[in-house]
């Protein structure tokens, strides 16, 4: 093939016909995908390719490797496990092969592709067919005999194969090649005169089937085998051009060859070529040995079988009793000694006093460990050498440099073991070597001109040596170490004494070190590694790095002290570190000494409950219990000068907690409240309804109207911005000073390097509170940086928090650092669940929120506010009877501006205030896991919300009119127990007989004013069955005709329900003073 490309001849020719044809099958079904051609440096083709395999999920990858010019198969491999246990081509090598040289072909359709029966299943369907086989076909029950010649010299088995019938005449193979073929092509063949029939595998006894197949796949193996070695012409070859009458096992297959046959008759050629049928059993055969005192020496008399060795096992033959022992692979010593009694026929031995003692101390206990030996007048251990006892001498001459000198002690001499050369006939050199192997590996290398062991420049390998090397030779023998080497210690058990007070407004941590000093200390700690096990010094000296050590880096750490402060001793930390180091005193192997001012501070802070904050009587008799004790707790935190994360869940009033705690602080100045868009307003109203006599500033409108009102707020007003004109503001907000910051919505600033987190961090404020009804355990990044705003510095910088908390706690699952974690911020949150105050709370809780209309909406509203007032006084009484029909769509348009100026202006581009509180409280209901009900009489306001949901990637569903009963009915089922976590529902459609209690949050985007209907819809959730308190939420816009219909509604209820159901409209008693009143 010698400058020639591949071909499907030479394919054919290295696979085989039978393998080729696989092949072939494969590729022509479009089974090879994926197929890649590349080259590399040395311009051998590398090919890659996928074959689809029996079963429709597997798929088997093949590489080729083809040499440059001839493209000759230097490399092939496929992941298969025909490949993996034969090492020969298989069908996917064949047909990636075939698709190569057909490249430029027009290849097969993939959709031609044929799928096939699983395989495991497919054997399963065959049992069935062979069970139908055997009414119609007797089966013939051909055996297959092995005749076994072992070669005990090359470790072979020479085998050849009679057939026949079972009990019936056997015929001996010929032609081995010639019967693989037959069996490939299912031909029909004769032998003799009674025996013809067509070659299948079913063809014969079931037990012999496992050998047929051996017999097959061996002669396959060895023609691709020939082939592949052939070079650098070919022919065709073919199974057939090979004929033999035995074949070769050599020994690595030996032990495959015996598995095969073990339950099957066989017979082993003895000499003169004379059969003996043999049987192979498992064990150790009984061969003797006898040593007997003679004249002048020793006569030794053995009796040892032949063997044969394969990769697992030995195998002993035993001519007399023809059993063939497979015992557990013999030793090299001891098969060398069996070889040379046969290859010398020297089974019966003198050995002279000169030479006895060699044999003793060599020979003797390796036939003990294998032979049943009797002795009389020999004594080995006469003749064994002194076993010697051994001296060590270490020493470091210089830095960084370890010797070892090894002796071995016996009466007559001491030797160094590294001189081999002294006195080695009456020294156990053997038992000298075993020290020697258990000695120089604690060293690097090895000092010839000194006859010594070194070790120098490996900081891992001195300390192990030091630590655990010394002590083992201790064990072994006697160890002398120089003063010098005594030096080099490793310190343990490294204790630090942390003295704690408190320091006017400060803590004060004092350091002392027993054993190093604090500026070694910092040393090891600056380069602290949890992976190593030691650090080393400069001088040279070892620190382990144990539980005191890791305890004290994580102190340093979580108390962000640095080197400098460290090696000082004496540090002045913040006052917000207390409650972490009272945890610490009591949980850390730490020594943390507290001062009695510590104690007591601790005690305070403690005692939050037994304090009695005073809540101002106009808003005590409104707060439950757990917002009494969240008032007390804020509290707490103001007079301690710390700072805190309120996260209770979402509905139980952290709004009115805040207001507590501002208006009972008597010496407050100015506060901020800052705030999504949103919630401005309702914060407002919130103070309005609580503490209407607490002075607040809402900071909106333009710039300059903005920055007017923050210059001209009240010493101790409440300022109240959102997040979007705090950023805007900055400027003028950092030339004041606030004795309170309040964010809510605190997830705003999770990302730190964000302007809004940027923002509320600049504002100079002395006491700080973040406010979430999400939970943030499991965000560390937004746990620092929420960290970061009440309690600037508690966690250092997020590069170092992400090193040190982040990673360690996210990615490798540190539960130490995550406990540590939670000891240091659990002080400073306080969050609770409905479920955690279950006796404090009403079943159904209803809230108001307020949102203001701004800008273009604001604009709009108020053009049809005054179109409708101008219309009313121009009419007169008999004109306001005839169009009442018209006034009530001009309300209805009203109120769709409210909700939203898309539902009646196609190209209105500008913002909505409700929709967007709408989908605040909705996302942050979905963070913190709760299923929502979401009502809206306006169904084309239903479709500009759920289009919302679509953005966000929030899954819903939606019922309206229109929705089919069955449709209706499996969305309702589908709600109580699925992941979905907003139910969209028009108040007609499904303000009564549906069952919703998974639901837990009611929202009444445009409530129905009759009161009845609203309740109605609540009550889809809040019912028998529900067990979480329901939230009820009403959006309303403030200032507008649904404040207005609210306050109308409290005093002229019925007239409210006959305006905006459309009852009563043509009523006498609906004046246009009554609708004025709306506007």
């Amino acid at each position: 093939m010698e400058g020639s490309m591949l071909t499907l001849e030479f394919v054919r020719a290295f696979i085989g016909e039978k393998m080729y044809a696989r092949g072939m099958q494969e590729y022509t079904e479009a089974n090879v995908f994926n197929m890649e051609i590349t080259e590399n440096d040395e311009h051998y083709k590398l090919i890659t390719a996928n074959v689809q395999g029996e079963e429709y999920y597997s798929v088997h990858t093949v590489n080729i490797e083809l040499s440059p010019q001839n493209e000759w198969i230097t490399k092939m491999s496929c992941d298969c496990e025909y490949f993996d246990y034969r090492h020969t081509p298989c069908k996917h090598i064949a047909a990636v092969l075939i698709a190569y040289v057909k490249r430029d072909d027009v290849q097969p359709e993939p959709s031609l592709r044929k799928k096939h029966t699983d395989k495991s299943f497919k054997e399963f369907l065959s049992s069935y067919q062979a069970h139908t086989n055997t009414f119609t076909e007797r089966p013939l029950n051909i055996i297959l005999e092995p005749e076994i010649s072992p070669k005990f010299r090359s470790d072979t088995l020479e085998v050849g194969f009679k057939i026949g019938l079972l009990n019936e005449h056997l015929y001996s193979i010929q032609n081995i090649s010639e019967f693989v073929e037959n069996m490939d092509g299912e031909k029909s063949k004769k032998y003799g005169k009674s025996l013809e029939f067509t070659h299948t595998l079913q063809a014969f006894h079931p037990r012999y089937r496992p050998l047929v197949q051996y017999l097959v796949d061996y002669v396959h193996d060895e023609t691709s085998y020939s082939l592949y070695q052939s070079m650098p012409g070919y022919r065709m070859m073919h199974a057939s051009d090979l004929p033999r009458r035995t074949i070769t096992v050599k020994s690595y297959a030996i032990d495959i060859f015996w598995d095969t046959i073990k339950d099957l008759p066989f017979n082993i050629k003895e000499h003169y070529g004379i059969l003996q049928a043999y049987t192979l059993v498992d064990g150790q055969p009984s061969m003797n040995a006898t040593i007997e005192k003679v004249e002048d020496g020793y006569q030794f008399n053995t009796t040892v079988l032949p063997y044969i060795t394969g990769k697992k096992h030995t195998y002993f033959f035993d001519e007399n009793q023809q059993i063939i022992y497979r015992d557990e692979r013999a030793s090299q010593a001891f098969r060398k000694l069996i070889d040379y009694f046969h290859n010398g026929k020297s089974e019966n031995i003198f050995i002279a006093e000169d030479d006895i003692a060699t044999f003793a101390k060599n020979v003797f206990p390796i036939l003990q460990k294998n032979l049943t030996i009797q002795t009389d007048g020999f004594n080995p251990t006469q003749y064994l050498p002194e076993i010697p006892t051994f001296e060590i001498y270490l020493d470091m001459p210089q830095d960084n440099l370890i010797t070892g000198e090894l002796f071995a002690i016996y009466s007559h001499g001491k030797y160094n073991i590294f001189m081999l050369s002294e006195n080695a006939g009456n020294r156990d050199l053997s038992f000298e070597k075993n020290m020697d192997h258990f000695f120089s590996p604690w060293f690097s290398a090895y000092d010839t001109s000194n006859h010594r062991m070194a070790l120098t420049d490996d900081d891992d390998k001195v300390y192990r040596f030091i630590k655990f090397g010394i002590l083992e030779m201790q064990a072994k023998a006697d160890v002398f170490i120089s003063e010098s080497l005594k030096k080099l210690k490793i310190h343990s058990q490294t204790r630090i004494s942390i003295g704690v007070s408190v320091n006017h407004d400060l803590l004060q941590l004092n350091l002392l070190s027993d054993q190093i000093n604090l500026k070694q200390l910092n040393e090891i700690l600056s380069k602290y590694d949890p992976k190593k096990k030691y650090y080393r010094l400069k001088s040279g000296e070892f620190v382990d790095i144990d539980e005191n050590i890791q305890a004290l880096a994580s102190f340093k750490d979580a108390m962000n002290l640095s080197s400098a402060q460290f090696t000082r001793g004496t540090i002045d930390i913040p006052a917000y570190r207390a409650a972490y180091l009272d945890q610490l005193s009591k949980t850390s192997i730490l020594d943390i000494q507290a001062e009695e001012n510590f104690r007591r501070l601790i005690r305070n802070m403690k005692d939050i409950e037994d304090i009695e904050y005073t809540i101002p009587q106009e808003i005590e008799p409104i707060l439950r219990p757990y917002q009494k004790k969240g008032f007390r707790w804020l509290y707490a935190l103001k007079e301690n000068h710390l700072g805190g994360l309120l996260a209770d869940e979402m509905g139980l009033g952290k709004s009115i907690q805040i207001i507590s705690l501002l208006a009972a602080w008597k010496d407050r100045k100015r506060a901020l409240i800052v705030c999504p868009s949103s919630l401005v307003y309702n914060w407002a109203n919130e103070i309005n309804k609580f503490m209407p006599n607490m002075h607040y500033t809402m900071i909106s409108g333009f710039a300059n109207i903005r920055k007017e009102l923050i210059r001209t707020s009240l010493e101790n007003d409440i300022l109240i911005t959102s997040y979007d004109a705090l950023k805007r503001d900055i400027d003028v907000y950092r030339t004041m000073e606030f004795s309170c910051q309040v964010i809510d919505e605190a997830q705003y600033i999770k990302n730190a390097s964000t302007l809004a987190a940027q923002s509320v961090k600049a504002i100079n404020s002395r006491f700080r509170i973040a406010l979430t009804g999400t939970p943030i355990e499991n965000r560390l990044s937004e746990l620092w940086s929420i960290f970061d705003f009440i309690l600037p510095g508690f966690f250092g910088s997020y590069q170092k928090f992400r090193t040190n908390y982040e990673l360690p706690i996210v990615r490798d699952q540190d539960e130490f650092l995550e406990a540590e974690l939670q000891k240091m911020v659990t002080p400073f949150i306080l969050r609770r669940r409905k479920k955690d105050v279950l006796h404090d709370l009403p079943d159904k809780i209803e809230d108001v929120y307020f949102g203001q209309l701004e800008d273009e909406q604001k604009n709009l509203y108020e053009a049809r506010v005054q179109h409708l007032k101008l219309m009313l006084q121009k009419q007169s009484d008999e004109e306001f009877k005839e169009n009442k029909i018209a006034v009530l769509a001009e309300l209805t348009r009203l109120r769709q501006l409210c909700c939203d100026p898309h539902l009646i202006y196609d190209n209105y581009k500008g913002n909505s205030a409700k929709k967007e509180l709408c989908l605040d409280i909705v996302e942050n209901a979905i963070e913190e896991g709760h299923k929502i009900l979401l009502f809206s009489q306006f169904t084309s306001m239903l479709d500009t919300l759920t289009q919302e949901f679509d953005k966000k990637g929030i899954r819903y569903h939606k019922l309206v009119g229109s929705t089919p009963q069955k449709e209706r009915a499996e969305m309702v089922e589908s709600f109580q127990t699925d992941d979905v976590p907003i139910f969209c529902i028009s108040l007609k459609a499904g303000g009564t007989g549906l069952n919703l209690t998974a639901a837990d949050i009611v929202i009444h985007y445009d409530p129905w004013w009759n009161t009845a209907v609203e309740n109605q819809a609540s009550d889809r959730a809040h019912r028998i069955g529900q067990t979480n308190v329901v939230n009820v939420f009403r959006l309303i816009i403030k200032d507008t005709i649904e404040e207005r219909i609210i306050q109308l509604q409290k005093e002229k209820s019925n007239l409210a329900d006959r305006i905006l159901s459309g009852e009563g409209v043509s009523s006498a008693t609906l004046s246009r003073q009554d609708l004025l009143e709306l506007l």
